[in-house]
């Protein structure tokens, strides 16, 4: 872009070049039009520098683009290599709670791809329930939305993957915020706490 950008200067360099030669050439013919001939040279000559200065400028702000585009595009990159490696499942929503992201963990844990769920209501990607009762669990993703603040589900909450899998889990909601401090989105933290709650049982069991 930058080399079209400087080619396409050359050019009008070269035709600017060409017409003052050609404006030159009839002052010296015909003296009468000298004056005039006088002044459009110097107006092609300073519509050249205006151009070139707004060349420059318009360089400048390209140059700043791109440099800001692969900025965001290295984010993006580190921010996905992170998620990624993330034991816990890490789920990421909008301000209407629906879904964005999603972690390797997350998909094994929700039996949901990120493809599948990616614009999906939490609450229908995330079957909460209460493990004594089956009653469903309020939704932490609407909850975080609704307090603006942190929340946690209940203990002894289950989540239940399309009704076949069930897991004992504990979770954490933060709101995200945008600069201006507005509530833009959910991170979701699920940890899979089943094996740990099945030594805890199998201990009070032996100690009952």
């Amino acid at each position: 872009m930058r080399k079209d950008r400087r080619t396409s200067m050359r050019q009008l360099l070269l035709r600017v070049s060409g017409l003052c030669f050609v404006l030159l050439i009839t002052a010296l013919l015909w003296p009468g039009v000298a004056p005039l001939a006088g002044a459009l040279a110097v107006l092609l000559l300073f519509a050249v520098l205006l151009q070139a200065r707004f060349e420059r400028r318009l360089g400048d702000r390209f140059a700043a683009l791109e440099s800001t585009q692969e900025k965001l595009r290295s984010s993006e990159e580190n921010l996905a290599i992170t998620l990624h490696s993330i034991g816990d499942a890490v789920i990421a929503t909008d301000a209407e709670a629906r879904i964005t992201r999603m972690n390797a963990a997350a998909e094994r844990l929700t039996g949901w791809s990120l493809a599948e769920a990616s614009g999906q209501p939490s609450s229908r990607v995330l079957h909460i329930v209460d493990v004594d009762t089956g009653q469903p669990q309020p939704d932490p993703v609407q909850a975080a939305l609704r307090r603006g603040a942190i929340v946690s589900l209940p203990a002894r909450s289950e989540l239940r993957v399309r009704d076949v899998t069930a897991y004992c889990i504990a979770d954490s909601a933060a709101p995200i915020r945008n600069a201006a401090g507005a509530v833009v989105g959910v991170v979701l933290v699920i940890s899979d706490i089943t094996e740990q709650v099945r030594i805890e049982s199998a201990l009070n069991a032996a100690e009952a």
